[in-house]
């Protein structure tokens, strides 16, 4: 079986980029950042595997893409308390999705090749 230089260098990136930090683990891992003074930070979502770009659109919600996991989440925080509450899949089953950017109304994503635009009509 040949594989492509591409499909290799994709499946190495997914091995060593799958492991999902649990909650422990980042908040240790903000416990140990330095931020300049006046600044604050603190975990918005992360119930987001291999979460690797965001984009903001309406109402607050933000999209991510998630690369290797290959799914565009959509979150938002509801009651504004800075932690995202509600979490969807926007799409699934995607080769990398590396990119992800809002402008009117509309979601674009970009994965290796292709650049989608989903639309939504429905009730916010």
């Amino acid at each position: 079986m040949i594989f492509s230089k591409a499909t290799l260098v994709f499946a190495l990136f997914c091995i060593v980029h799958l492991s999902p930090a649990t909650a422990n683990t980042a908040q240790e891992i903000v416990k140990q950042l330095h931020i300049p003074t006046g600044f604050s930070l603190s975990i918005y979502a992360d119930n987001v595997p291999n979460a690797r770009s965001l984009a903001l659109g309406d109402n607050g919600i933000v999209f991510v893409g998630s690369g290797c996991e290959g799914k565009v989440y959509a979150l938002q925080d509801k009651d504004q308390d800075g932690i995202a509450e509600q979490h969807y899949i926007i799409t699934e089953n995607l080769i990398m999705p590396n990119s992800v950017a809002y402008k009117d109304g509309s979601l674009y994503v970009a994965e290796i090749g292709v650049v989608y635009k989903v639309s939504y009509q429905g009730k916010s």
